[in-house]
């Protein structure tokens, strides 16, 4: 492919080189990957990217943050056109919590057909 997505010649071929030829089928094959965080903001030097803040003379400004270590995974799938197939999101915790498993909002307002 070129610099626009383009079918070329490998001599034209911009960044990696792909040996292989998959135009018949692009939506019969998907693709994917994952990463991984903590929301803990704990150490988190520039919280914000370096924002200032107003406070009297000679004090730190404070800001509430997540201190607690919760890790989670996101995993996402594409087909090979480019089409979003899923996004998978793993909590990792000790209590079951459904409204957060399942992604039902108990706040939500009820369709009415």
């Amino acid at each position: 492919m070129d610099i626009h997505g383009e079918f070329s010649l490998e001599e034209d071929a911009f960044g990696q080189k792909c040996t292989h030829h998959i135009l018949l089928y692009p939506e019969m094959c998907f693709v994917g990957d994952k990463v991984g965080s903590n929301i803990s903001q704990k150490g988190d030097e520039h919280g914000g990217g370096g924002q200032m803040y107003i406070v009297e003379g000679g004090a730190t400004p404070k800001k509430r943050c997540s201190v607690k270590d919760h890790h989670f995974t996101g995993m996402g799938r594409t087909f090979l056109t480019g089409d979003l197939v899923m996004f998978v999101v793993i909590l990792a915790g000790v209590v079951e919590v459904f409204n957060i498993e399942t992604g039902i909002d108990v706040f939500a307002d009820a369709l009415n057909d």
